[in-house]
């Protein structure tokens, strides 16, 4: 058993190393469309490139590191690594794209 354990936490490390470019790809480019739709214009604020996106992403994740905290051990251990990893995966798709709609249904009413 704890053999099984071991290679599904080695699957799911590689998984999340393969996957958190992509995901950090995605998440900046949403930051950078609502940025343009509101900060920008808002504030007068200069547009965002792709790569300060993703450093503002990673600033903030740094500092406030919520999605991959401690606080998820717990669903870790009851349910395994790879449940663990697909509520993550699967959160950092779908938020970012709930926030996307949701920003633009607010841009085309403004």
């Amino acid at each position: 058993m704890a053999n099984k354990d071991r290679s599904e936490a080695a699957v799911a490390a590689v998984i999340s190393v393969i996957l958190t470019p992509f995901l950090l790809l995605w998440d900046a480019w949403v930051l950078k469309v609502l940025w343009g739709w509101f900060a920008v214009q808002t504030f007068s604020l200069p547009s965002l490139t792709l790569y300060s996106a993703m450093g503002i992403l990673l600033l903030v994740s740094h500092i406030s590191p919520t999605l991959w905290s401690a606080s998820n051990q717990v669903a870790e251990d009851e349910n395994g690594q790879m449940w663990c990893l697909l509520y993550r995966v699967s959160h950092s798709v779908i938020y970012p794209l709930f926030m996307l709609v949701v920003g633009a249904l607010l841009h085309a009413v403004r």
